[in-house]
């Protein structure tokens, strides 16, 4: 049985983003995906562009690529494509994850018409006998594929 993640991190911002951020799946995803020639490190969390809030940025260790991550509870939304594409203006940062129960099918290509690599990534939570199994599913125009993480929420 499948079940939302605002069933366990009741805010996004406050619970979701900190746990996400500790966690390493972000670094594990991004090197799975194979996209950047050096490993991946957390920068900010929750930090101020304008008159938003960019929910992670990441960086390569040479700090030559950065990526931005936003999350969100729910079905990807235009608000959230709204403030990931300002994002990625205001920062000049052309690679973004967008973390989200479940993609809308109007996403699934957005990145084909924007300037910037928008890497969708739906989360499911199953609850299991030991604890629960998260499986993330990245959709990308090379590749789609499927990463499970089993008992991740015991990770931290």
């Amino acid at each position: 049985m499948s079940i939302e993640l605002k069933e366990l991190w009741k805010n996004e911002a406050l619970n979701f983003t900190p746990w996400l951020a500790k966690s390493g799946i972000i670094e594990e995803i991004i090197d799975e995906l194979n996209i950047f020639n050096n490993p991946l490190k957390l920068y900010k969390t929750e930090h101020k562009i304008g008159n938003y809030r960019i929910d992670m940025t990441y960086q390569t260790l040479d700090k030559k690529n950065s990526l931005i991550v936003e999350n969100q509870f729910g079905l990807t939304d235009s608000k959230h494509l709204g403030q990931n594409i300002i994002y990625s203006s205001l920062t000049n940062i052309p690679n973004i994850l967008w973390i989200a129960d479940n993609i809308s099918t109007e996403h699934k290509k957005i990145d084909e018409i924007l300037k910037i690599n928008i890497i969708l990534c739906s989360v499911k939570i199953h609850k299991v006998s030991d604890g629960y199994k998260l499986v993330f599913s990245i959709v990308n125009k090379n590749k789609d594929f499927i990463f499970t993480l089993d008992n991740s929420l015991n990770r931290i």
